[in-house]
């Protein structure tokens, strides 16, 4: 009896399935699988990415083994290119595309480097090809820069008051600095701001009101 994995474009909306032997199918078989049933082409001009539809997050290393009756999301981007320092000193315009789905046509797994690895089992991957490590970097560069714009997208901005205003709010707060006196009644013990006039200094402004201003002046 055959087995199944369910998959789905990420752009479209019905279902469709690979059907195989066995108890799972690694990911790298499932892309192949996938690139040949829908006559995608040699995969030279875009990437291929499955993803888990309930954590959605993504199953990047091709040894992994997704069990039989399992449903995935599958993306395809462009594929990402760029120019090489040989290329450009010899005055080739031609881009290289990097990161894309050869591999699964030519049947060379990717390998990768985990970070739980020891050194002894990271050594493994010298065979790998520099065009292939690079490909690796950028597929996970742009993982990365895909996760981050998910987060910045549900993340609660949070305003921050510039220190300018900052300033400005606490500017004569708090007791007056030595020398600092006020002019409405001579008092050193707080700004000119928070003068309370008392009943003292109104009837001496009323006293000093009535005088000529002949006797003011003295």
């Amino acid at each position: 009896m055959s087995s199944t994995i369910f998959y789905r474009f990420k752009s479209q909306r019905n279902t469709s399935r690979i059907l195989f032997d066995g108890t799972g199918l690694t990911v790298f078989d499932l892309k192949r699988e996938i690139i040949q049933e829908n006559k995608l082409g040699d995969g030279t001009d875009f990437q291929l990415k499955v993803y888990n539809p309930d954590t959605e997050e993504e199953y990047d290393d091709d040894a992994y083994v997704i069990p039989r009756s399992t449903s995935v999301i599958v993306k395809r981007s462009p594929a990402i290119k760029s120019f090489s320092v040989h290329s450009r000193l010899k005055g080739n315009v031609g881009a290289a595309a990097l990161g894309n789905a050869t591999r699964y046509v030519t049947g060379k797994p990717r390998v990768l480097q985990r970070k739980q690895h020891t050194a002894a089992t990271t050594a493994n991957v010298s065979g790998v090809t520099e065009e292939e490590r690079i490909a690796s970097m950028f597929a996970t560069q742009e993982n990365q820069w895909e996760q981050t714009q998910e987060e910045m997208s549900a993340a609660t901005p949070v305003f921050f008051k510039s220190q300018a205003n900052k300033t400005a709010v606490q500017e004569n707060e708090g007791p007056p600095p030595p020398g600092y006196m006020c002019y409405r009644c001579g008092g050193r013990d707080h700004w000119i701001k928070n003068f309370r006039r008392t009943a003292i200094q109104i009837l001496r402004e009323k006293e000093l009101e009535e005088l000529p201003v002949s006797q003011r002046s003295s």
